[in-house]
């Protein structure tokens, strides 16, 4: 009886110690993940799935596997850890999160059908979670960008049939609108994106904005310049945040060039002085710039104007200077 409850101590003592160690391990893993050594993270994370392999934690060091190739931007080995972890673990509590995961490390490195399927996959095997409306959006967007227009509009038509309630709803109208507008058929994409305009306020101004963008220029491309203008008009009054002043003001200058109207280009430009353009919307102020003095024989100005697009490795940027060159 001794010998039984001799044997019985030392098999729990070395359990609770390897219990200990693998806690320890696994607890050095999140730290160096916290503290941002990822690559560290990596490798231990790594050595805890090899070593502890049948362990409750290894789902997560796996996932902590591939979150650590992700912050470093290797992408191919987070999305391979990612896909090992969901495949190997599909009852685990980060099973879905890994697949979505799969979904973005496939979408950064452009392949958008491979990244649908990922995103696609949350939504089939749990309809009923939180992440499958925003994850079944992510797989329309990155239909639409594969061009698979038909699969983009199933998907959003998905959203607006099963998921009412979510984040999602509104924006899939916006890329349903999108999906017509490249298709040619501007007047269904403008129902689209009148719809959310009328269901947002103020309270959702980035969906409202979005929407009066992707409406201006499907007005464009119908020729209904006048009605383009008011609707960028209306973005530029209805807002005090910036970044939506400056999308309004520019879209006005881009459609009065088109117009031919270089008086009121000139009055909206000496408007525009007062904005603080930031990133892309600074570059496009100036290629419209540009536009406006080549288009009113101003070459110096022009010139003068593209100087600032010298640095950019924008094409379009880049063809503006040429342009200028040309004419000097």
């Amino acid at each position: 009886m001794r010998r039984i409850i001799y044997l019985f101590l030392i098999i729990f003592t070395m359990s609770w110690a390897q219990l200990a160690t693998e806690n320890n391990d696994y607890a050095y893993g999140t730290k160096l993940y916290e503290q941002g050594f990822y690559k560290l993270a990596a490798q231990q994370f790594q050595n805890f799935v090899n070593n502890y392999s049948s362990s409750s934690l290894a789902p997560e060091a796996r996932f902590y596997v591939g979150l650590s190739y992700f912050q470093l931007k290797k992408y191919v080995k987070a999305k391979d850890a990612f896909q090992a972890m969901a495949v190997s673990y599909p009852e685990a509590s980060k099973a879905l999160e890994a697949w979505y995961h799969v979904g973005i490390c496939e979408e950064k490195q452009g392949n958008y059908v491979n990244a649908a399927k990922a995103y696609a996959n949350i939504r089939l095997l749990a309809p009923e979670d939180p992440l499958a409306a925003k994850s079944l959006f992510r797989a329309a967007e990155n239909q639409f960008k594969a061009g698979n227009y038909l699969d983009a509009e199933n998907s959003s038509r998905g959203i607006m049939d099963r998921y009412q309630e979510s984040k999602e709803y509104l924006p899939a109208h916006i890329l349903m609108g999108r999906i017509y507008s490249v298709r040619g058929r501007y007047s269904e994409a403008q129902k689209w994106f009148e719809k959310v305009i009328s269901a947002t306020g103020t309270e959702n101004e980035d969906l409202r904005v979005n929407a009066q963008q992707n409406l201006a220029e499907v007005l464009i491309e119908q020729g209904r310049y006048n009605s383009a203008l008011n609707t960028f008009a209306k973005i530029e009054k209805f807002t005090s945040k910036t970044k939506f002043k400056s999308i309004g003001i520019l879209g006005q200058i881009e459609t009065l060039l088109l117009m031919g109207q270089m008086e009121k280009v000139e009055a909206i430009i000496d408007r525009a002085g007062k904005i603080e353009f930031e990133g892309i919307q600074k570059e496009k102020y100036s290629q419209l710039k540009v536009a406006y003095f080549l288009l009113s024989n101003d070459f110096s100005s022009a010139f003068k104007e593209g100087q600032s697009l010298l640095g950019s490795s924008n094409v379009k940027s880049l063809s503006y200077y040429s342009v200028v060159l040309i004419n000097l």
